[in-house]
């Protein structure tokens, strides 16, 4: 009597070990994709964030639509350069734009504004 595996219990444990690979790599590639949202959650927070107190420092409100750069933030030491420099989805010509309307203000990041190296 020989010791050892047939062919067919081999392949059967590959076949295992590899439905196992694919699950947990969907389950990984999922927690990335919802990091990477949060993390974009957050830099929109840090950016709105330093968009108000721009606002606050340099400009009286009045109702109306405003826009405020990323590069403005930058410059006023308002917002690091690192952290929008680290996102390639928000570069830094993008805009805030700022809605004010009977004293309530919301923000949208446009990030569709098109970037042209100064020459």
């Amino acid at each position: 009597m020989k010791k050892g595996f047939t062919l067919i219990e081999l392949l059967g444990v590959i076949v295992v070990l590899v439905a196992i690979t694919l699950i947990t790599t969907v389950i990984i590639v999922g927690f990335v994709k919802d990091t990477n949202n949060t993390i974009d959650e957050g830099t929109k927070k840090l950016i709105y964030s330093a968009t108000e107190r721009y606002l606050n420092d340099y400009m009286e409100l009045k109702d109306g639509t405003y826009q405020i750069s990323i590069n403005t933030l930058i410059a006023n030491n308002l917002l690091s350069e690192t952290i929008v420099s680290n996102f390639e989805n928000i570069p830094s010509c993008s805009l805030v734009n700022v809605s004010v309307v009977s004293g309530n203000i919301s923000y949208e990041l446009d990030t569709s504004v098109s970037c042209q190296a100064s020459q």
